[in-house]
C-alpha cells in the first residue's frame, strides 16, 4: 500500500505523518521524501539551529522525480508513506 502525502508548505504534513509513524511498528513501512523542499519529520527537531545546518532546498526537477518515483516502485514494505509536498511538475 502506498500512502501519498501532498498539500501546501506548513500544512502539518510532517507533523501528521510523525505522529502516524508514532503509532507503527518501525519495520511495517518506509517513508520516502519525494520533495525537494529539505522539510520532513525529522525538521520538527527540537534543535532548529542543528535543524539549519543540514536542511537544503532544492527543485523539483526531472531527475529528481524519476529518482523519486524509482524509490517508490523499488520498495518492498507493505506500507511506503511518501511525502511529495506540492509540485507543479507532471512525470511522463
Amino acid at each position: 500500500m502506498k500512502i501519498v502525502f501532498c498539500g501546501p508548505p506548513h500544512s502539518g504534513k510532517s507533523v501528521f505523518i510523525a505522529n502516524l509513524i508514532d503509532k507503527m511498528p518501525t519495520d511495517a513501512y518506509t517513508i520516502i521524501r519525494a520533495c525537494p523542499d529539505g522539510e520532513g519529520t525529522w525538521s520538527n527537531n527540537k534543535n532548529q539551529n542543528e535543524t539549519a545546518i543540514v536542511r537544503k532546498k532544492g527543485k523539483f526537477t526531472k531527475s529528481f522525480i524519476d529518482d523519486a518515483c524509482q524509490a517508490i516502485d523499488n520498495q518492498s514494505n507493505k506500507i511506503v508513506l511518501v511525502d511529495v509536498g506540492r509540485s507543479n511538475v507532471k512525470r511522463k
